[in-house]
C-alpha cells in the first residue's frame, strides 16, 4: 500500500490528528526540540512536525526497512525540505 491509499482509507485521519497535536501540544516543538516518531510508516507525523518548526530533529524508527529507506523522499516532496540521514547499527 502507498501512502496516498493510506491516506484515502483512513480519510486522512492521521494526518489531522497529527496537525491537532503539533498545533495544540502543551510543550512547544522549536528548533532545538529532538522528536522520535516511533512507528514512522507513512511519515505522516513527521511531516506535520516539520511542518510546524522545519529545523527540528526528528528519529524515526519502523519495523520496515522499506519506510525508513523512503523517509528522505517523502520528507523532500511533501516539505521540500533535504533530510539528513543518519544510521545507527
Amino acid at each position: 500500500m502507498n501512502w496516498p491509499v493510506y491516506e484515502r482509507l483512513t480519510g486522512g485521519c492521521t494526518r489531522i490528528f497529527a496537525a491537532e497535536i503539533t498545533r495544540t501540544t502543551s510543550s512547544p516543538i522549536t528548533a532545538s526540540s529532538y522528536v522520535l516518531d516511533n512507528a514512522y510508516g507513512f511519515g505522516i507525523v513527521s511531516e506535520q512536525i516539520k511542518l510546524v518548526e522545519p529545523n527540528v530533529k526528528i528519529l524515526v524508527a519502523d519495523l520496515s526497512p522499506v519506510r525508513i529507506e523512503q523517509v528522505p523522499q517523502l520528507i523532500k516532496d511533501r516539505c521540500g525540505q533535504v533530510w539528513k540521514q543518519r544510521y545507527w547499527m
